[in-house]
């Protein structure tokens, strides 16, 4: 049969012809590359750091890594012997894949971090410190950034004791403070009557940093 005619009869809707050809192009292609011996197939150089074109939704990696993460520390607090080795061998390979990560998935995981503290309604403050915190000392966490910009925000958005609390921002495990130690006092006096002298003294106290936790346990078979 004809092809030409064929598809004039079906009336069917008129297609790019440069479409078309890479299509075919790419079908000869592929049934060529599978009928070749594996010896003659070739093996195309692979960028490691070029960025992939994904279309569709997908999960990002960050997300896997964080839960692989999670999932390692849990694991390796067991009181079994057998999972708290298969703990560390997860968090092992956690700290392999945190650093093999390629350049522009790093800078894709910095972006969300900061579009999500920026779309949390937040003061300019908190999100000032919440960035500051972020971007430590060393600039590496044990968490990645995109899943600790998102923790950050629930902290701020819905726990009670941080809107209540006063949030000291710490650089260290213990901080410095000024304090007063004796405040001037009032006192009714008399007519020609000297005032008592009442000076005001200045102290320091230490603020620590401490923990404050719960744990709770789950079945090997929610595991």
């Amino acid at each position: 049969m004809d092809v030409t005619k064929a598809v004039a009869q079906e009336a069917t809707p008129e297609l790019d012809n440069d479409i078309l050809s890479r299509m075919i192009k790419d079908v000869t292609s592929e049934v060529l590359e599978q009928e070749a011996p594996s010896g003659e197939r070739k093996d195309p150089t692979i960028d490691v750091n070029a960025q992939p074109k994904v279309t569709g939704e997908r999960v990002p990696q960050w997300e896997r890594r964080s839960f692989r993460a999670i999932h390692g520390i849990l694991k390796s607090q067991s009181k079994d012997h057998q999972e708290k080795l298969d703990g560390l061998r997860t968090l092992q390979e956690y700290d392999r894949q945190t650093r093999s990560i390629t350049a522009w998935q790093r800078d894709d995981e910095d972006n969300y971090a900061a579009e999500t503290i920026a779309s949390s309604g937040l003061s300019k403050r908190v999100q000032k410190r919440l960035h500051s915190t972020l971007t430590g000392p060393a600039g590496e966490f044990a968490l990645p950034k995109p899943f600790l910009a998102e923790l950050f925000v629930y902290i701020e958005t819905y726990g009670h004791a941080r809107r209540l609390a006063r949030v000291v921002p710490m650089g260290s495990k213990d901080l410095d403070l000024k304090s007063i130690a004796t405040k001037p006092s009032a006192t009714w006096t008399g007519e020609a009557v000297l005032l008592t002298e009442s000076d005001l003294a200045l102290g320091e106290i230490k603020l620590s940093t401490n923990k404050l936790g719960a744990i709770t346990s789950i079945t090997k078979e929610q595991d």
